[in-house]
């Protein structure tokens, strides 16, 4: 426990384990998202198209999602932490 911020150091150990779920988490979702989903999810002259529009919007995402959080923390500072879930909530409310 870190004595002047009254919170638990993870240190490596909290480093390790975060991979390991981020890994298994991409090891699971990887093959149904961008290969079983969305190829049957099109038209039959479209199948090809599906696919690569699905690994195209995840390549953006991991590009830009960066620049975009540094951005956002930049301007927000740490209320960034209190308006993600926020924001989470709401865009994932409609679906």
């Amino acid at each position: 426990m870190c004595s002047t911020c009254r919170r638990p150091s993870w240190g490596g150990t909290g480093l390790v384990a975060g991979t390991i779920v981020w890994f298994f988490g991409e090891a699971v979702s990887a093959p149904t998202l961008f290969l079983a989903y969305p190829a049957p999810a099109g038209p039959p002259e479209l199948r090809g198209r599906y696919p690569g529009a699905a690994n195209a919007m995840y390549g953006l995402g991991a590009a830009l999602g960066p620049v975009l959080a540094v951005a956002a923390w930049g301007h927000f500072g740490a209320a960034l932490w209190w308006w993600s879930p926020a924001v989470d909530l709401a865009c994932g409310y409609g679906q």
